[in-house]
């Protein structure tokens, strides 16, 4: 049974609510100000809140603010308005509600807009799950395919080195060199999704605590990124808006470097790759622009749905696991993912999260 939240200080409205929702069998909470909502959240966490804007001690806008900066879980949030609210709504949407009910109500309006919210939110929910089910099936593959040049050209130099010239000889060590790169980049990748699955509760923990700190700057993303760069130093420009961020370390770091990977990957040296980093209103927008071979509006819409692991569609569009990570990354942060691009021209991706 879904657990909702009413705040609303005016009591008639307040039970009426309450009435609607108690009898299409969901479970209610309700307070009449934001105080004793926060009081209610700390000791119960529900599955979405309804409240209204204006209230005494703490207004709804100021409860939503609350919750976003200190409830690390995303909670479904929908304002109670008057049609002449308009500035309020706006407001409201800013600050991350997912929608808005203008009073007066009927029920079926009431119970049409918490059904829709609620089921988005199961989706989501839903999804995660999905993906990492299929990331788990998916990298036994992954881990396998380097391996196969490594072990076969290891083979054959112990069995005959002699049987091959000095040329030969040298192009498959750096077959070898170049398997076992490719074997270590995949098994970092597959320890840092695990650490993203163990660590994801603490994560949330110490977020509500505010005890994660990072300090974002142009100097700091470049200093992060010169092992990763593979002489595509001079083709990087970087610009980032200063901003501390209350994010994990692991976390905005992957997200950088793997955005950077897939850009490195899909253009040619000496064409250049923007990096770039913003605020925007409570959310800090990473944004990296490649001039390469960008993408149809196909190959976006299967990124975009990224739901089942193909192995050949990934080693055609060479994604695979570190997309997948930045995903499922900004799926614990509240994050969004956003890409934009014209074939043979640049590709932009854009991930967008919240500040604090």
């Amino acid at each position: 049974m879904n657990k909702i939240l009413i705040v609303e200080d005016e009591k008639d409205i307040r039970e009426n609510i309450e009435d609607i929702l108690i009898c299409a069998d969901y479970d209610v909470l309700s307070a009449k100000n934001g105080k004793e909502a926060l009081k209610i959240i700390d000791s119960s966490i529900p599955d979405l809140i309804i409240s209204d804007i204006r209230m005494p001690e703490l207004t709804g806008l100021e409860l939503l603010d609350m919750i976003s900066r200190n409830i690390p879980v995303n909670i479904p949030f929908l304002l109670l308005t008057v049609l002449s609210s308009h500035e309020d709504i706006r407001l409201g949407m800013d600050l991350g509600a997912d929608d808005y009910i203008t009073k007066p109500f009927t029920s079926e309006e009431l119970l049409n807009s918490v059904k829709s919210r609620l089921n988005k939110a199961i989706k989501n929910r839903t999804h995660i799950e999905r993906l990492k089910t299929n990331i788990m099936k998916y990298i036994p593959h992954e881990l396998r395919t380097p391996l196969t040049p490594l072990l076969g050209y290891s083979r054959i130099l112990l069995e005959g080195i002699d049987s091959y010239s000095n040329d030969e000889i040298l192009e498959m060590i750096l077959t070898i060199k170049k398997s076992g790169l490719r074997l270590r980049n995949r098994i970092e990748k597959f320890i840092l999704f695990s650490e993203l699955l163990l660590f994801e509760e603490d994560y949330k923990n110490e977020q509500k605590n505010k005890k994660f700190k990072y300090y974002i700057e142009s100097n700091q993303v470049m200093n992060l990124l010169q092992d990763d760069l593979n002489e595509r130093e001079k083709d990087l420009i970087i610009v980032f808006e200063p901003c501390r961020l209350f994010i994990w370390k692991l976390y905005i770091e992957s997200i950088i470097k793997e955005l950077i990977e897939n850009a490195r990957k899909f253009s040619d040296k000496g064409s250049k790759i923007k990096l770039e980093g913003r605020k925007k209103l409570r959310f800090y927008e990473i944004a990296v622009t490649d001039f390469g071979i960008g993408m149809t509006r196909d190959e976006i819409r299967n990124i975009a749905a990224f739901e089942q692991f193909n192995r050949e569609q990934f080693q055609q569009v060479g994604n695979g696991l570190g997309l997948a990570i930045v995903k499922l990354i900004l799926g614990s942060i509240n994050g969004t993912f956003k890409i934009e691009s014209n074939k043979g021209e640049f590709t932009k991706v854009s991930v967008s999260f919240p500040i604090i």
